[in-house]
């Protein structure tokens, strides 16, 4: 039985979208979408009651929803997309919490680092997973007795921590740039925080995102603005990392880091997935002829 008091706060739905929900069903079955409902009972509801069968089923699931109490169902087999309005389009951004790693899996892992040498990249980013120990602390410790280049793209803490180890590059946007002086996210200040990391790191890239990135390299940093190429956003999840692929390609090959990197996060958020290596020449030629 349902507790009275459930939700008892919500506002009801406004009046002008519930008129457009048996329109927006019929365009739903006209597409041939199967829609679930069933009376007493709400939408993730359903949606967890679906992920699960189809985890139990051997299938990866993907929940597609604004709401963010469904992050409670992300799962090794089930990611969740929020979605957000960007540049007057829709894109999604995954977000899952990973699972707690135990002590042999992190001893696994660690003994796994011991094959990286010093012509290798080694690259640590993301949200740490939960552990016992600090495993950002030790795949660090682990990382720098191999004498690979160190490329980090964490936040807070973690990104603190990495700074210890003097990487060869580091991938902030904004947000955590100034979360990491605990300054405000202003843009206007993202050439001071850039200038001041590079301090800590060989490189760093400073995402601003639809405005474009600075490069900061010993105290002194140099911004690239996105060139709009008349292509539409599509999706922005793994544009940071394109970002970071781009800024190796560029260093191994002896082409300008910043315009490399620039172009292929721009790259990626115009393609449905990752971007291929014919849209980031494409997108990066754009930006040597306008001046990159």
């Amino acid at each position: 039985e349902m507790f009275g008091e459930y939700k008892g706060t919500r506002k009801p739905m406004p009046e002008e979208l519930r008129e457009q929900v048996p329109l927006i069903k019929e365009v739903l079955a006209a597409c041939r979408i199967p829609i679930f409902e069933l009376p007493g009972y709400e939408a993730d509801d359903i949606l967890g009651t679906i992920s699960r069968r189809g985890e139990a089923d051997g299938m990866d699931v993907i929940l597609v929803s604004g709401d963010r109490d469904l992050l409670q169902l992300a799962t090794d087999h089930t990611r969740i997309r929020i979605p957000k309005t960007k540049a007057g389009g829709t894109v999604t951004e995954i977000n899952a919490p990973g699972k707690k790693i135990s002590a042999a899996e992190l001893g696994r892992f660690l003994s796994l680092l011991s094959d990286i040498g010093r012509k290798d990249v080694a690259v640590i980013s993301g949200s740490a997973p939960a552990c016992d120990t600090d495993i950002v602390k030790e795949t660090l410790e682990k990382l720098r007795d191999t004498g690979a280049k160190l490329i980090c793209d964490m936040h807070g803490a973690d990104l603190k921590k990495c700074l210890e180890y003097k990487p060869y590059l580091i991938k902030p946007n904004l947000e955590e740039a100034a979360g990491f002086f605990g300054k405000s996210a202003d843009p206007a200040l993202a050439e001071e925080y850039a200038k001041k990391l590079s301090l800590y790191a060989r490189y760093v890239i400073l995402s601003l995102g639809e405005l474009g990135a600075y490069l900061g390299k010993d105290g002194s940093a140099r911004y690239l603005p996105v060139i709009d190429s008349g292509r539409e956003v599509r999706n922005t999840v793994g544009s940071g990392d394109s970002m970071i692929a781009g800024a190796l390609y560029a260093e191994h090959h002896g082409e300008d880091i910043l315009v490399s990197a620039v172009a292929a996060g721009s790259a990626t958020a115009y393609s449905d997935g990752l971007c291929d290596m014919n849209t980031f020449e494409e997108v990066k030629r754009l930006y040597k002829k306008n001046g990159g």
